[in-house]
């Protein structure tokens, strides 16, 4: 049969497409993030990826300072869409720290 609502959810958010185009096949295939809202995925990229980074220089950040390399990391992922390397960001953070 046909897959349930909760499968479709799954599949949805795993593939990041969006829930309705994955339903029907009609609308906008990627996932769009209301203006001014963060998307949870992007940011715990961009968490991950400062926190990989400052780990791997035995660096540390003050706090002010983490959460501007975070909101950077976060803004060139979600404008990159998808195009930009978890590592080469990481290398980038690592130079910036």
């Amino acid at each position: 049969g046909d897959p349930t609502r909760r499968v479709l959810i799954a599949i949805a958010n795993a593939a990041g497409v969006d829930f309705a185009w994955l339903a029907t096949g009609e609308g906008a295939m990627q996932k769009t993030t209301p203006p001014g809202q963060l998307d949870p995925e992007i940011l715990r990229l961009a968490i991950e990826t400062v926190e990989e980074a400052l780990l791997e220089t035995g660096r540390g950040l003050t706090p002010a300072r983490k959460a501007e390399m975070i909101a950077a990391v976060y803004e060139l992922f979600r404008d990159g869409e998808g195009k930009i390397e978890k590592s080469a960001m990481v290398r980038l953070v690592k130079s910036a720290s």
